[in-house]
C-alpha cells in the first residue's frame, strides 16, 4: 500500500475518504492508520479541506455561475472558453465533493473546479508529475529505474546516479499528441518521444491512449552533474517540435533549469519529474 517513499499515496487516502476502497484494501488501510498517526493526520487534512471548500463556495452559487458563463460562451461561439468547462479529473476536492452532492450540482462543482485548475496550470510544472487538463483527466509521466530484482518507480526529487538505466512511460489523460524530453545539469536537451529529435520541421507524434504506455527503449543516465529533469508536453492538436526544442534549450541554459517550467505556449500542457544526481555509479 505504501509507495517507494514509504508513504501511503494520496489517492488511497482520497478513496478511503470516499468509501471507495475494496474491502481488503480498506482493512489494510485501517491497520496501517492504526500504527501510523501521520496517516490519520493526512486524512483529517483532506476532510478539513473538503469542508472548507464547500463552506466557501456553496454548490448552488457555483452551479448558477457556471451555467451563466457557459451559456455566454456558447452564445459568443467562444470554443476556447467552452473547453475550459469540460470536467478535469485533476480537481481532487471537486471530485470528492461531487460524490456527496446531488447530481446536477455535483456536475457543476466538478466543471468549475476543472476550469479553475486549467487556468491555474497554464505553463506551470505540476507537483507529483500530475497534469490537470481540459479534457481526459489526469496525465502523468512515470520514471522507473532498473534494479537487480526488477524495477522501482522514482518519485519527483529522487536520487539517481550515473549508469542508472531508467524506463519512461506516460499516461496521456486523453491528449492525442505529445512529446517527452529531458534536460540535464550540463545543459543538454534529449528527446525521448520522438527519440533523438534534435531540430527540423516535425510535428509532435500521436500518443497511445492506454495508461502507463512505456517507451520503446530504456535510457541510461550519463555523468552530467546535478540533475536530470524529464518533461511531458501534451496537446489535443499537433504542434511543432521546434518550438518545444527551442524552449528546452532556453531553459537548459538558465540557473533555475531544475525548477522552472518550460517557456512554451500556455496552450500546451506540461508536467515534469526531477531526478537529483549523485556523483557515483550504482
Amino acid at each position: 500500500m505504501k509507495d517507494v517513499r514509504g508513504r501511503v499515496p494520496d489517492l488511497i487516502l482520497e478513496q478511503f475518504a470516499l468509501g471507495e476502497l475494496p474491502p481488503a484494501e480498506e482493512k489494510r488501510f485501517r491497520a496501517a492508520m492504526g500504527s501510523d498517526p501521520e496517516i490519520a493526520r493526512r486524512l483529517k487534512d483532506i476532510e478539513d479541506s473538503n469542508a472548507e471548500i464547500l463552506a466557501r463556495h456553496p454548490a448552488e452559487e457555483m452551479a448558477a455561475a457556471i451555467r451563466s458563463r457557459l451559456e455566454k460562451a456558447k452564445d459568443e461561439g467562444d470554443e476556447a472558453e467552452i473547453s475550459r468547462f469540460r470536467p478535469s479529473a485533476g480537481a481532487r476536492a471537486a471530485s470528492l465533493l461531487a460524490r456527496r452532492a446531488s447530481f446536477p450540482i455535483a456536475a457543476a462543482l466538478v466543471v468549475l473546479a476543472g476550469a479553475f485548475a486549467i487556468r491555474g496550470s497554464d505553463n506551470a510544472a505540476l507537483s507529483d508529475a500530475e497534469l490537470t487538463r481540459a479534457k481526459g483527466g489526469a496525465a502523468s509521466l512515470q520514471v522507473y529505474r532498473k534494479t537487480p530484482s526488477g524495477s522501482e518507480e522514482l518519485p519527483d526529487g529522487a536520487l539517481a546516479s550515473r549508469n542508472d538505466l531508467v524506463q519512461l512511460s506516460y499516461t496521456s489523460g486523453g491528449a492525442r499528441y505529445g512529446v517527452i524530453l529531458s534536460i540535464d545539469g550540463r545543459g543538454t536537451v534529449t528527446f525521448h518521444l520522438p527519440q533523438a529529435y534534435s531540430g527540423g520541421a516535425a510535428q509532435a507524434p500521436e500518443l497511445e491512449s492506454r495508461p502507463h504506455a512505456a517507451l520503446g527503449s530504456a535510457y541510461e543516465l550519463d555523468d552530467a552533474p546535478s540533475f536530470e529533469r524529464f518533461f511531458l508536453v501534451l496537446s489535443d492538436k499537433p504542434f511543432p517540435l521546434s518550438d518545444i526544442y527551442a524552449g528546452a534549450k532556453k531553459l537548459a541554459g538558465r540557473a533555475d533549469a531544475a525548477s522552472a517550467p518550460l517557456p512554451i505556449s500556455s496552450r500546451l500542457g506540461q508536467s515534469s519529474l526531477l531526478l537529483r544526481k549523485s556523483g557515483s555509479g550504482r
